[in-house]
């Protein structure tokens, strides 16, 4: 079976958009798993040398604009920029990733779509714990939200993401979105950017409909 890995952290809406186009095209590509893994991208923006578009002036001007262009052609609704973007998302990382252990897949990725939706919809303080709390909470119960936010802060899940994001760091990752993509053939290549999809799918011999499909789907709205 062909597999896609996408690697995401809550800090970075180019990886919430690529996770909305693999969420609606996992129902279509039937024969390709997709999984997703929390990373943190302040350490690859770092070690890889790369700045944030946010701190460059032109950049970050642009960035602002072609986020709006890309929620209109996902057909996705509230989406922006929070007040204190960019903000440390690491301790929300190693929380998801504890709850990423002990939860299931459909319970995950909620509430991996919940801390998106808590920064870029809206406009909580991603920088306290009491965040991700509430954020998982909309998707399981409250005290199993605390657990997880109190195993994050604990070293087992800050080394777990940082193995993850070591060994994207050595396949070349500089930002997100960053995919792994293995083919019928077992062949793997790594992706970058929201906008490589023909490039993914061609390599993986499966149909790209464009972004019009993701319009209207369960999943698009926050």
């Amino acid at each position: 079976m062909s597999k896609i890995t996408l690697y995401i952290d809550c800090v970075s809406p180019y990886a919430f958009f690529a996770f909305h186009v693999l969420e609606t095209y996992r129902h279509i590509w039937k024969d390709v798993e997709v999984t997703y893994v929390p990373i943190a991208l302040g350490v690859v923006m770092k070690e890889s040398g790369n700045r944030p578009p946010i701190v460059v002036a032109n950049k970050g001007k642009w960035m602002h604009k072609d986020i709006q262009r890309t929620v209109k052609e996902l057909g996705l609704g509230k989406f922006s920029s929070p007040p204190n973007f960019p903000y440390n998302s690491f301790p929300a990382m190693r929380a998801l990733a504890a709850l990423r252990k002990g939860e299931n897949e459909n319970d995950y990725l909620n509430c991996a779509r919940a801390l998106w939706r808590a920064g870029w919809t809206e406009h909580k303080d991603m920088s306290k714990p009491e965040t991700f709390v509430e954020a998982f909470s909309t998707v399981i119960p409250q005290e199993k939200a605390k657990q997880y936010v109190k195993a994050g802060s604990e070293s087992e899940a800050k080394e777990e993401i940082l193995a993850t994001t070591k060994k994207i760091l050595a396949d070349g990752a500089f930002g997100l979105p960053w995919f792994d993509v293995t083919n019928k053939q077992g062949e793997t290549e790594h992706f970058f950017g929201n906008d490589r999809w023909v490039h993914i799918t061609d390599f993986l011999g499966v149909e790209w409909k464009g972004l019009t499909v993701c319009q209207g789907t369960p999943n698009a709205h926050l």
